[in-house]
Order: structure tokens, then C-alpha cells, then sequence
């Protein structure tokens, strides 16, 4: 059974996700910062929680931990991810550091313990502009379209492609 932790997965992309992986027989971690919602998240998929704020050392640390101990992953999605809707003409310096520490710095975080792993494939999906509470709601797109590209690149075999940056309709070029 493939081993598939997500990020930010207790609602929108990354809870479809999971719904989706788990329909196609992976064992799904559940990532949140939120332990209640993340919590109630995995009961509800039947999915397994693991608390983890991607914008803390610690907490991501602390997750790597508990997933090895678990006999550890096959597929990571890092899919948290934050927006402000501050006013250009009001936003500060902590504005943009809460978001570059959450959606810039958060992978690097989370991805830390996968130095031991160098035949990882490293791939990048891009959901397309989903309806999601990211944006509040004004994505063209379902949740089944924003997910196809994660769902896809999560399924591929051992012999898959790498580096690549894939959306609904296939590779984007670069």
C-alpha cells in the first residue's frame, strides 16, 4: 500500500486529495496545524492524523518522526498553503513574512527528513484556480479538476517521471 502524507489536507485541494488517493488504495496521513480540524479531517476520511505546522521547525520535525516510526512514506504532497488579502497599500513586512514562511518556506521544512530518500522523484502539479477558501471561492475549477494533476503525479510508478510541472491537461512547459 502507497504511503501518502499531505499538507493542509483537513479542507480543500489537500482533503480532495485524500479522499481521492485513499478511493485508490493509499494509506493517507492527514497533515494540519489545526489539530481538531485536522483530527476530524482523518476520522472522516478513515485517514490517519499527524500534526504538523509547516511553519515551525519543531512541529515539522516532530511529524517526520512520527511517519518513519510509522514505516514512513512513498508519496509527499506539500499542499499548505496560505493567501492574505491585505491591501497592497497596507500591507507590511509581516504580512509577506507569515506568507513566505508558510507557502515558500513550509516545503523546505517539510521536506528536510527526505534528504535520506535521493531516489525521490520530485514533481510540481499545478491545481489550476480552484474554488477553494484559499481564494474564496472564485476558482473556475471543481475540487475533482484542481486535484487531477496531484492525483495523477501521487499514482505514477516507481519508474515515473521527475521533474516535471504537470497540470490537468498534462506537462506545462517551463
Amino acid at each position: 500500500m502507497t504511503k501518502t502524507l499531505i499538507t493542509g489536507a483537513n479542507q480543500g485541494l489537500g482533503y480532495h486529495a485524500a479522499q481521492r488517493l485513499m478511493a485508490v488504495g493509499h494509506e493517507v496521513w492527514v497533515g494540519a496545524r489545526d489539530e481538531k480540524s485536522g483530527t476530524e479531517a482523518a476520522r472522516t476520511l478513515g485517514a490517519r492524523f499527524v500534526h504538523l505546522d509547516v511553519t515551525d521547525d519543531a512541529s515539522a520535525a516532530a511529524a517526520a518522526q512520527v511517519v518513519a516510526d510509522a514505516e514512513g512514506l512513498d508519496v509527499l504532497i506539500n499542499n499548505a498553503g496560505i493567501s492574505d488579502r491585505t491591501p497592497v497599500a497596507q500591507t507590511t513586512a509581516s504580512d509577506v513574512q507569515r506568507l513566505l514562511d508558510t507557502n515558500v518556506l513550509g516545503p523546505v521544512r517539510v521536506i528536510q527528513w527526505a534528504r535520506a530518500y535521493p531516489r525521490w522523484r520530485v514533481n510540481s502539479a499545478d491545481p489550476g484556480f480552484t474554488a477553494t477558501n484559499l481564494n474564496q471561492y472564485r476558482g473556475t475549477q471543481t475540487l475533482e479538476e484542481g486535484t487531477d494533476a496531484i492525483v495523477q503525479l501521487a499514482t505514477v510508478g516507481p519508474d515515473g517521471p521527475t521533474g516535471i510541472f504537470s497540470g490537468r491537461q498534462g506537462i506545462v512547459p517551463w
